[in-house]
């Protein structure tokens, strides 16, 4: 045709001779015709993209590795976040392949080393734990801090059915109770939200019965989370208070049983009630030193016993769940665990969580509920009954803490075993207070104030005491 020099339009002619044999197909190929009209589905999406380390390895290392100053560390940028330190040496070994060829005769020069030396290269201060932000962390000093939290990502999915099927099915089955069960899921919700934020309400689950699958939640919220994310502690750990391995870069704490020693019951102090709730915590590492850091673990108890731990009546931070009274068989539990394999389950349970609504649950104060009371009642020892109702009804305004033992003594007796400990922190737990020190039957005294909003003169105050030393003689 004209204006084609004679060539036929709408195919291809090479002028090289040695290329006379090629067809069309075969320049269509060289071109990747179609190849590049679909999506590479290999790919990995929010992947690092680096320069080829075989065409620019300067470039390479420049935008895969961080120098970071605390510790003379680096970080690798194609690794997972929360494995992406290594120390200085361990880098050296791992890229030690890769060097750059000698110059005359000279030696080759490793690719580390020109890194390090290159003004380029970034430099972070230090690394941290921060739920929330990104991966690099500029701080107002213009200073880099390398964020080691990472979430691992999950699948979209089209519907909830297996989490319906399985994950909502062995929750109605844990959780019988249907307001306890929606707490509880949107407790596991707020993990998988809000990471970045410790919630006030620790539920602690209480199934009388062995084998309900509880550890199975614990394993299916480690596959949510990223077992990186997740420790397990025993409560005589966590009770000493001396070591914290378990809050370290963590988000979730389980403890499998709460009650181990069946003569042994833990109590909800302040110390306790501060590592469950405090969003910064002075944490001492076994093998590390102690130092202030934002916490963000969550903790989940479980136990087999009603009177797992001693509960005060004004605690508002343990929420007790009841567990179910028949066992599954194990075909159940088969079914169970096998879906723990199974990628597609495990995301729709995150997408599920996801789209619980938190802002219908009160936070502030845990639910209720008759396994909370049960606990609460087989609490109390006869001393604490006793001052219970002294407290209820107090017969004078005031007592000194001799005159309040005095007092439990003579309601049951000479073999009352009586917690000094247990005393005060009833009367604390009650809002009570000490009054300033006086002088009574020629000892100082720092009488226990049992009325509320009331303030008495000293005179007052040894009136009240006399009046207690007059009742006690009568008893």
């Amino acid at each position: 045709p004209s204006s084609t020099a004679g060539f036929k339009v709408g195919h291809f002619k090479c002028l090289h001779a040695s290329c006379a044999h090629r067809n069309d197909g075969d320049f269509l190929n060289a071109i990747e015709f179609g190849v590049r009209d679909f999506e590479d589905l290999t790919e990995q999406e929010g992947a690092p993209n680096f320069t080829d380390i075989n065409t620019d390895m300067t470039s390479h290392f420049i935008e895969r590795f961080i120098y970071v100053v605390k510790g003379d560390q680096v970080c690798d940028l194609s690794r997972p976040p929360y494995r992406s330190i290594m120390d200085m040496k361990s880098f050296k070994n791992l890229m030690a392949p890769f060097q750059f060829p000698a110059m005359g005769k000279g030696q080759p020069t490793p690719a580390t080393k020109r890194w390090l030396e290159h003004p380029k290269k970034l430099v972070a201060e230090s690394t941290g734990y921060h739920p929330g932000k990104g991966r690099l962390i500029q701080g107002q000093d213009g200073w880099l801090e390398i964020n080691e939290f990472y979430l691992p990502e999950h699948q979209k999915v089209a519907n909830f059915t297996k989490a319906e099927a399985i994950f909502l099915k062995h929750i109605a089955y844990l959780v019988p109770d249907e307001s306890q069960r929606l707490f509880f899921i949107a407790r596991l919700a707020w993990m998988v939200q809000r990471p970045e934020r410790r919630c006030p309400v620790t539920v602690l689950h209480i199934s009388v019965l062995h084998g309900t699958g509880r550890g199975w939640v614990i394993q299916l919220m480690e596959s949510i989370l990223g077992h990186w994310n997740c420790t397990r502690a025993k409560m005589d750990v966590i009770c000493k208070n001396q070591y914290h391995d378990y809050l370290y870069h963590s988000l979730l704490c389980t403890v499998d049983e709460v009650k181990e020693n069946i003569e042994k019951r833990y109590s909800v102090n302040d110390q306790l009630r501060d590592l469950l709730t405090e969003p910064r915590f002075e944490v001492n590492n076994k093998y590390g030193k102690k130092m202030t850091m934002d916490i963000f673990t969550h903790f989940l108890f479980f136990s087999n016993h009603i009177d797992a731990i001693y509960l005060p009546p004004e605690d508002r931070r343990i929420a007790v769940f009841g567990g179910p009274d028949f066992l599954q068989g194990d075909n159940y539990f088969k079914q169970l665990y096998q879906a723990l394999k199974d990628p597609e389950f495990i995301a729709q349970v995150y997408w599920y969580l996801m789209g619980i609504d938190l802002d219908a649950f009160d936070w502030q104060r845990a639910p209720e509920t008759e396994e909370r009371q049960l606990m609460i009642d087989s609490s109390r020892t006869d001393a604490d009954k006793v001052l219970f109702d002294l407290l209820a009804d107090p017969p004078v305004a005031a007592m000194t803490y001799q005159q309040i033992v005095s007092y439990i003594v003579a309601e049951l007796g000479l073999d009352a075993d009586i917690n000094p400990k247990r005393v005060s922190g009833i009367l604390r737990s009650k809002g009570l207070g000490q009054a300033g020190a006086i002088k009574f039957e020629g000892k100082t005294e720092r009488p226990w104030v049992l009325v509320k909003n009331r303030k008495f003169s000293n005179e007052q105050l040894r009136t009240e005491l006399e009046s207690c030393k007059k009742l006690l003689i009568e008893m």
